[in-house]
């Protein structure tokens, strides 16, 4: 089990390899791991690495047997199922011995020069067995770590992180026996990088060879590897560095060293995360020459090693620093595993040569063969615990036994006055190998310690020699017992998660069956798009994971897993699941990663995931291609058919449903917004919050007007952020009711006119505006104003996080007015992407003349304003409310055909304010537009006639 290949004379010994001490030659993965040994070959390229040194693995065998020796037992007592944090404990509490920590003291001070220099200490996996298994992302990495006394805990903390059962899980879904994995550990200096990323050397998703791909965030890039930022993304032709792609990704925050304290001994310290400033949240991170330069460095790494690799990199004052570089190992297909294994184990048999047979003394049989080892992984961390020990005891139990029966022989052989001839031949009987001289054999065998143990026991009289392997051996069987319980222990609850998963399995195929999922194409809509990380489609039931992992949590292939954040805990429920989905993440996320390892299909950096999705919705995610799909509870003919069966005949308009629930089965391709009154909170509408497709034009303005007092008069008064939260809190309470539909908040309703109305409103609007001016006119006039608003709703969307919110602008005038306004929302923070949608509201009948030199400007659709639209061309004020007027006028309805015509095959959105006018709701869903906003007391009608209408249309088609 704890083995290694045969080490040099200069090496075998070693505790601590410093990077100018060896050379690559001098090392290989038993001495440093892998990770070491890549730190080695970078340096005999001349790749510039930061300094660094390396634990060796024999200390890490050393440690555990200090920390676990004589003490399992007691972990058990009187215990119904094994608790790790009482493992943990020991390891924590354990000590280095003295020799070991000062010669990591004189390492440590030798890398930091003349101050405590700041390290990252980082797991060095030594597993020669399987190449194949990465191990990435599974161990701990320990960042910001400064002081002897928080190195030498942040080294327990790698170690320790070994004891976790998402690490069990990792290595039985890998077939890895982790009593064959051994730790070496990385102490590397720290720089502190202005670009981090990852490059592989082909494309990770295609394999394509031809390819470079690169990931790069600004600050840390260890945000990389735990999905919480999403990379920008260069593909680079190999031949010619060419950029071929580039998807430049939006960063709000970056990552740096915290430099204001120290890491205490055990204590975790927080990097600083700094905001980036909007000039550079949407800059490209890297310029082109430096991705090249990136890329022609992992082109050198991958030429002298002879394989695609893949490189963790630093850029820094013009430079790049290699942090890692190590091979991309192709998955062998299906039917190759097996053999691919069996040459690898093959291989790996002829490095360590065996052992010679010892013959137990004790024992009566003549039999010399050894016993049968089970070759099953361990199912807990307890197993890993135990066998640690019990090899140690075997082997001393060997160590004594030898000597044991080479006194035992030696008597024998005098008692009976046989000549030395006769001796030896006794010899080498016991100790089962044909060889000269027995000690001979045993000090070229053993290494120093197991060397040392034999002379000890070489001084014991022959009774107490034999107590000493009686000793071992009852370890040994006390061991035994130990695991056999903790099996017992683990298949116990194993029994239990496994009931307990048939019931939520048995659930979710019932729930599936019922929404129809054998016919899944025909029963679904696109809700959004990532990036493919780990190819392959599921459907399944969401569960939403925040930062820590619910207690008593059960997954299933029926499961798809929305993670907020990801941790290695969760390793052990992403291989149980489905699929997989984050909102932040690229191809070289650790989650991103182990997806491809497990082939469980994912799709990460999606941005809306956790704000459109919620907990028991049905999906279906395509890994290959990043699409996620929302599954409908019936294929939308049936939805339609049903609305009309739930709403009477068709022709009956007064049939409307009397119960919000009723509603809720009106599944409809056309969304039916709400529009609240002004300033009336999400409260009022409490019946109607699960049934809404959300909320149209929350209008900003008229809350203002209705404080009656003007925004600038408290801004004066530094009162603007109390007077703000209000709005901001209302905002955000329709957008948590909303559950991930839109909720559209709209700027300019108000005239300058109404403002000047307002306390103070006087001196805080321009004296040569017009009373009547509104829109995004008004705004540009009053650039403070905007700026103030335009800070209300960055921090909605940034501090709230309501990121469903969108903008509407009124009267965008003409297309030039609305580019100019956009600008000035880009400068105060907000811009328009993928999650931030920006319209314009059409008001006046001249934008409808210019609405192609609107859509032009760069908006994701129109509202058209109807009931403005119809108050202007009827002679009335657009702000007249107790006027009658009819939307559904001949030339209202030539309008709004136009607009339609113009937008007809684009992606842009076009909604209608159609208040309660039925005959309007319909001819709007005839004409294909995206959606209607009508008031509250109209909403279960609106949804009817747009159930009906829409079933009107399939029966005819």
């Amino acid at each position: 089990m704890f083995g290694f290949a045969k080490k040099s004379e200069d090496t075998q010994d070693q505790s601590i390899f410093f990077h100018e001490d060896y050379a690559f030659k001098d090392v290989n993965e038993a001495l440093v791991g892998r990770k070491g040994r890549s730190l080695f070959q970078l340096r005999s390229m001349d790749i510039p690495t930061p300094g660094f040194f390396v634990i060796s693995p024999e200390v890490y065998k050393k440690f555990l047997l200090k920390a676990f020796d004589h003490k399992l037992e007691n972990v058990i007592k009187n215990a119904k199922e094994p608790d790790i944090s009482k493992l943990e404990k020991l390891i924590l509490e354990a000590e280095f011995d003295r020799d070991f920590y000062e010669e990591l003291l004189r390492a440590y001070s030798r890398l930091s020069g003349f101050s405590n220099a700041w390290v990252a200490v980082r797991s060095s996996v030594v597993y020669p067995k399987d190449p194949g298994v990465s191990f990435s992302g599974v161990f701990a990495t320990e960042l910001n770590v400064r002081n002897i006394n928080a190195l030498v805990e942040s080294v327990k903390h790698v170690y320790l992180s070994l004891f976790r059962d998402s690490v069990v899980a990792y290595a039985a879904n890998h077939s890895v026996d982790l009593t064959e994995v051994q730790m070496a550990v990385v102490v590397q200096k720290m720089i502190q990088p202005e670009v981090s990323g990852v490059a592989y050397t082909v494309d990770p998703i295609t394999n394509d060879s031809k390819k470079v791909s690169i990931e790069a965030v600004f600050g840390l890039g260890d945000v990389i590897a735990d999905g919480t930022i999403t990379p920008d993304q260069y593909l680079l032709n190999k031949k010619n560095l060419e950029i071929l792609e580039k998807h430049i990704s939006p960063q709000d925050w970056m990552k740096i060293r915290n430099l204001s304290q120290d890491r205490k001994p055990g204590q975790k310290v927080d990097h600083h995360r700094i905001q980036i400033s909007q000039a550079w949240s949407h800059q490209q991170k890297l310029e082109d020459k430096n991705v090249e330069f990136v890329a022609k460095v992992a082109l050198i790494a991958e030429d002298r090693v002879g394989s695609p690799q893949i490189i963790e990199w630093l850029w820094e004052s013009g430079t790049v620093w290699v942090l890692q570089s190590k091979p991309i190992i192709e998955p062998a297909p299906k039917s190759e595993e097996k053999e691919a294994k069996a040459q690898m184990q093959a291989a790996s048999a002829t490095e360590v040569p065996a052992e010679p047979v010892i013959k137990d003394p004790l024992e009566t049989s003549d039999s010399t063969q050894a016993p049968k080892t089970e070759e099953k992984a361990p199912d807990t961390v307890f197993d890993v615990a135990v066998d640690i020990v019990k090899e140690e005891k075997l082997k001393e139990k060997a160590i004594i036994g030898t000597v044991v029966a080479s006194k035992m022989a030696e008597e024998a052989a005098e008692d009976r006055k046989l000549a030395k001839k006769d001796v030896e031949e006794a010899k080498k009987k016991a100790v089962g190998a044909k060889v000269d001289d027995l000690y001979t054999v045993e000090e070229t065998r053993l290494d120093r310690e197991t060397a040392e143990l034999k002379e000890e026991v070489e001084q014991m009289p022959k009774k107490e020699a034999v107590e000493e392997y009686k000793e071992r051996e009852k370890d040994v069987k006390t061991l035994e017992k130990l695991s056999e319980k903790f099996r017992q222990m683990s298949e116990r609850a194993a029994q239990k998660n496994e009931k307990a998963k048939e019931k939520v399995e048995k659930k979710q195929v019932g729930k599936l069956l019922d929404l129809g999922v054998k016919s899944v194409k025909d029963n679904m809509e696109f809700l959004l798009t990532g990036i493919g990380a780990s190819a392959g489609a599921v459907t399944g039931e969401v569960k939403v994971i925040g930062d820590k992992v619910p207690d008593k949590l059960i997954v299933t292939k029926g499961t798809i897993l929305l993670l907020k954040k990801f941790s290695p805990d969760m390793e052990k429920y992403i291989s149980e699941a489905g699929g997989v989905l984050m909102d932040e993440g690229g191809l070289t996320s650790d989650v991103a990663i182990l997806c491809r390892e497990l082939e469980v299909p994912a799709v990460v950096g999606t941005g809306l995931a956790t704000t459109l999705i919620t907990e028991g919705e049905v999906v279906k995610i395509d890994g290959t291609v990043g699409s996620v799909y929302r599954v409908l509870r019936e294929k939308p003919e049936d939805q339609l058919q049903n609305a009309i069966a739930q709403t009477g005949a068709v022709d009956n308009a007064q049939s409307t449903p009397s119960k919000p629930d009723q509603v809720v089965k009106m599944a409809t391709a056309t969304k039916v917004m709400l529009t609240p009154e002004y300033g009336a909170r999400v409260e009022k509408y409490n019946d109607l919050k699960d049934v809404t497709d959300g909320y149209g034009l929350l209008d900003l303005d008229m809350v203002m007007v209705e404080k009656g007092r003007h925004p600038l008069a408290y801004a004066e008064e530094k009162k603007y952020r109390e007077y703000s939260k209000d709005i901001e809190v209302m905002i955000d309470e329709f957008s948590d009711v909303a559950k991930g539909n839109e909720v559209i908040v709209s700027l300019g309703s108000g005239t300058v006119g109404m403002f000047r109305e307002l306390v103070k409103g006087t001196s805080m609007e321009g004296k040569d505006l017009p009373d009547e001016m509104n829109g995004v006119a008004r705004y540009m006039q009053n650039t403070r104003l905007f700026e103030k608003v335009m800070l209300t709703l960055k921090r909605v969307r940034n501090v709230y996080k309501s990121r469903n919110v969108s903008i509407a602008l009124h009267s965008p005038v003409n297309g030039s007015l609305l580019k100019d306004i956009k600008k000035e929302m880009s400068a105060a923070g907000l811009r328009r992407t993928t999650t931030l949608m920006i319209y314009a509201v059409i008001d006046r009948p001249s934008e409808v003349i210019l609405v192609d030199d609107i859509l032009a400007a760069g908006v994701d659709g129109v509202i058209i304003n109807t009931p403005w639209l119809a108050r202007q061309m009827q002679g009335f004020s657009v702000h007249e409310k107790n006027v009658r007027y009819d939307l559904s006028v001949g030339s209202v309805a030539k309008i709004l055909e136009s607009i339609l015509a113009q937008t007809r095959g684009s992606k842009q959105r076009v909604y209608i304010i159609a208040e309660d006018d039925p005959a309007l709701i319909k001819k709007a869903v005839e004409w294909g537009v995206y959606g209607v906003m009508v008031k509250p007391e109209a909403y279960m009608e609106a949804k009817r006639v747009v159930a009906e209408t829409e079933a009107r249309m399939v029966m005819k088609m």
